[in-house]
């Protein structure tokens, strides 16, 4: 058996591998990633667990924090997963009367060059689960910072020490868990074609950070109830978990 985690090292086992489960983790879409036909079922000899970004409930997040009309989305064009989420985000805002505002890259060094492209031209940013964007996040942050455009992540893990706006999205502990837990069924005896590829649906499994800090430096109150939501606070330069 063999485990890959995240899309481009699922990919390459499943194409390589032929004879034995391969079991992926924390594929975005794995559908578009070519890993299996559809979520209801496992492949021949792949399955594993998905977590596709709720785009909707994040943007509903930043909309309810920020007055974005012109949202920049800034994700890596050689990302199959990203190039699925970019699609949502910009049907997104179209029905919301957003102006959509993308900028691609091909490596995390072009990141920031990039970002800067479109900066005057947004007054808000998302990022979605997108592994060549998250590798440059300093350097998105600095330059959102330094323009004042509030940043929703999709990587609740980096916003503890990266300074963003907000961040909602999974608990990769736990998603670690449910694929530990797939690779012990088949383990037990389980065909990969009969267990279906998992993606939480429980809204507790999604982590809210929010930072005080930047909400301030941008000139944002933060909703009371917002706050109280939130799993993760970061408050001058802390995170707190609650």
């Amino acid at each position: 058996m063999a485990v890959g985690i995240a899309t481009p090292t699922a990919q390459a086992l499943v194409n390589q591998i032929k004879d034995r489960p391969v079991v992926f983790s924390v594929v975005t879409d794995p559908v578009a990633a070519g890993l299996v036909d559809s979520m209801s079922a496992g492949g021949a000899n792949v399955t594993g667990t998905s977590d596709m970004t709720p785009v909707a409930e994040q943007l509903d997040l930043l909309l309810a924090m920020a007055p974005v009309k012109r949202l920049g989305h800034l994700y890596s064009s050689g990302e199959a997963n990203s190039v699925a989420i970019a699609a949502l985000v910009k049907n997104y805002c179209e029905a919301k009367g957003i102006e959509f505002v993308e900028a691609t890259i091909t490596n995390s060094s072009e990141a920031k060059s990039a970002l800067l492209a479109i900066a005057d031209r947004i007054d808000g940013l998302y990022l979605g689960n997108d592994n060549t964007v998250f590798s440059a996040l300093a350097a998105v942050s600095e330059v959102t910072l330094s323009k004042k455009i509030p940043l929703m992540s999709a990587d609740p893990s980096s916003a503890e020490t990266i300074p963003v706006l907000a961040a909602l999205g999974y608990d990769y502990y736990q998603m670690g868990r449910a694929t530990g837990e797939i690779v012990v069924k088949i383990l037990d005896g389980a065909k990969t074609k009969d267990i279906p590829p998992f993606l939480p649906t429980d809204p507790a499994a999604l982590v809210l950070v929010l930072n005080k800090d930047v909400a301030a430096a941008l000139g944002l109150e933060l909703d009371p109830a917002l706050l109280e939501r939130a799993r993760i606070l970061v408050e001058n330069g802390v995170a707190v978990k609650k």
